[in-house]
């Protein structure tokens, strides 16, 4: 009893959305001239008013006689007081039929006849002759003949005439079994004007050449909807597959509140709800929910849910959740979700979220979230997140984040980070942050890159590079932190076992010290922390040591220098391979003049010596302070150094 109610609830819902519709133009408010004219003068004034069109016959209503119009009345209520007549009206696209109310037995009656230009006189082929109380529909041949069967139970019936490009026209006949019905049509007048609307358009052009779009609408249906400039809403339709359904051929001109489609359907939009076992094929705009087994194809725009087993075509934009089994397509922007087994695909901008098991493209701004198990691939910029399993790309700017399982790159600056498992790339500048498995490249770092190898800032980095290999920077104004580092100009400070500024400190020092009695050593860096790479022997001993230093001058000639060195020392004719270590902190006091400066300084030595090593010496060359642990000896003493240095250029 409960599914009773609901379905008779249903069928008078749609019913009156129906008659609700059919009446939108007849209970429009127009203003006449109260003044006597002759009713065919009436009815015209009326229907400029209005913005309407009107069809009648003159044989039914007296056109020539005199009336009084009233001043402010709706549509209907106007025609009622000038046509004193019992008639009924039949509203399709922009025209309001005038029919008489009485009724007769239907009958089936052809029509045929020829449809010419009315200013060449030309035949015309191809042209839209339908009835548009039926839907019954036929095209002109290529002579410009017509053949149209249609049934009827009323003494006028009305046919239309429309061709793309042409006026439309309606013309009453009266049925007879056979009807030559011969037509003239107006050619419009086409001006080349730029128009807004014609950027909206842009996803119509090729939809009638999509192969989906071939495969299943007859090429009839399709002429037959580009010539009607109209649409037509109807409550509800159902089709086994396109042109065979209850709008028939007309289907391409109507809009559908409800549409249900055995196989495929095809219709000029859906305004509610459509569902199709294969595929959906709506030739402009989509408002509400449809339902592809396998697949929707959508001329114009979608507003509100959209699923495919398979995939989703839509030429316009699309405002909702777009979920297709294999890949979605939109030609222009999306403000939503798209949600693709395989791929995603976007020629617009993209507001909302794509979501790709293989992979995403959009061929415009990215503001939201690009997921993908692959990669994701931005024409322009992206706004806030890209995550693809294997790379992503931006060929523009990047505000936001960038996570990838092995590469990122962005053709301009990034705003923002980078994380990629093997490398990040960006061709502009980084004012965020690069983190990357193995190497990042910017032109420009004003905050950060890591990585386990390289990092490269092709330009300036005004902030940290940290590698576990090489960092290179073409002028560092912030810190490195790597085994090496490179730059050709610093006002920063590099960290790492070798540091070469082109234009930094560069020193080859030779010198005599309490424990060697010759040194020869190579310093290179910047004034605030340099390395130091020595050799040295004498008579009974040699060793090689590495170090860091800092320096500074307080005037022309006078400074002051702080220097760690590590020295490994090997007694003559041994080599030691276990620690022997000597370490060296000094601080000298340095006069300089030229290119030549002179050292000297105090030292403070810490040698760390293993005592079960027989080739191991105690390096002392006087009285000294020891202490043992196990079998390791720390031994101290003062000492000096003194030398001169060659700072070179």
């Amino acid at each position: 009893m409960c599914y009773r109610a609901k379905v008779v609830s249903f069928l008078c819902f749609f019913l009156c959305a129906k008659v609700l519709f059919g009446q939108s133009l007849l209970k429009k408010e127009v203003t006449l001239e109260p003044e006597k004219v002759a009713l065919e003068r009436a009815l015209e004034q009326l229907a400029n008013e209005g913005k309407f069109k009107l069809s009648y016959s003159s044989d039914y209503i007296p056109s020539d006689s005199l009336v009084k119009p009233l001043p402010l009345a709706t549509v209907q209520q106007h025609l009622q007081h000038l046509i004193l007549r019992p008639v009924k009206y039949k509203v399709s696209g922009e025209f309001i039929i005038i029919l008489p109310a009485e009724k007769r037995a239907e009958s089936v009656v052809k029509i045929s006849g020829f449809v010419e230009n009315k200013v060449t006189h030309e035949r015309i082929a191809n042209a839209t002759v339908y009835d548009p109380n039926k839907y019954y529909a036929t095209l002109t041949d290529n002579s410009g003949f017509y053949t149209l069967k249609v049934s009827s139970k009323n003494d006028l019936i009305p046919i239309s005439i429309s061709k793309d490009n042409y006026f439309d026209t309606v013309i009453l006949v009266r049925p007879k079994q056979n009807i030559t019905v011969n037509a003239t049509i107006k050619p419009l007048v086409i001006e080349k004007v730029k128009s807004p609307e014609i950027a909206s358009l842009r996803g119509y052009q090729n939809f009638r050449d999509l192969n989906s779009v071939k495969l299943f609408v007859p090429a009839a249906s399709i002429s037959q909807a580009q010539n009607i400039s109209y649409t037509i809403n109807r409550p509800a339709q159902v089709s086994f597959l396109p042109a065979m359904g209850s709008n028939r051929g007309m289907s391409g001109v109507v809009t559908n509140h409800v549409s249900f489609n055995v196989l495929a359907g095809y219709s000029a939009g859906v305004d509610g709800i459509e569902i199709g076992s294969v595929v959906n094929i709506v030739r402009r705009d989509v408002n509400g929910f449809q339902l592809g087994g396998f697949g929707n194809v959508v001329g114009g725009n979608v507003s509100g849910i959209q699923v495919a087993g398979m995939f989703n075509n839509v030429r316009g934009s699309t405002s909702g959740i777009q979920v297709g089994g294999f890949q979605n397509i939109c030609l222009d922007t999306l403000h939503g979700v798209q949600v693709g087994g395989f791929f995603n695909f976007l020629s617009g901008k993209m507001e909302g979220v794509q979501v790709g098991g293989f992979t995403n493209i959009c061929a415009s701004n990215v503001e939201g979230w690009q997921v993908a198990g692959f990669g994701n691939w931005a024409q322009k910029e992206v706004s806030m997140v890209q995550v693809g399993g294997f790379f992503n790309t931006a060929i523009k700017r990047v505000d936001g984040l960038q996570i990838a399982g092995f590469t990122n790159y962005c053709g301009e600056s990034v705003n923002g980070l980078q994380v990629a498992g093997f490398g990040n790339v960006a061709i502009d500048s980084v004012g965020g942050v690069q983190l990357s498995g193995f190497f990042n490249y910017a032109r420009q770092v004003e905050f950060g890159q890591v990585s386990s190898f390289l990092n490269v800032a092709s330009g300036t980095s005004n902030g940290l590079q940290l590698s576990g290999g090489f960092n290179f920077a073409n002028r560092m104004n912030g810190i490195q932190v790597g085994v090496f580092n490179i730059c050709r100009h610093a006002k920063g400070v590099p960290f790492g076992l070798v540091s070469v500024v082109l234009d930094g400190y560069h020193a080859l020092s030779a010198a005599t010290t309490d424990v060697l009695t010759s040194t020869v050593s190579v310093r290179t860096g910047v004034d605030r922390f340099y390395n130091i790479f020595s050799f040295g022997f004498d008579s009974k001993k040699w060793g090689y040591a590495y170090g860091v230093g800092n320096r500074k001058q307080w005037g022309k000639h006078l400074g002051r220098a702080w220097e760690l060195n590590f020295w490994q020392i090997h007694p003559n004719g041994n080599l030691i391979f276990e620690s022997n270590l000597l370490s060296r902190l000094n601080y000298k006091l340095t006069y300089r003049t030229g290119f030549l400066t002179l050292e000297a300084g105090a030292v403070y030595n810490l040698q760390t010596m293993a005592t079960n090593i027989p080739e191991a010496r105690i390096y002392a060359p006087y009285s000294y302070h020891s202490l043992s642990a196990g079998n390791t000896a720390f031994i101290s003493w003062p000492g000096f150094t003194a030398g001169l240095s060659i700072t070179l250029p």
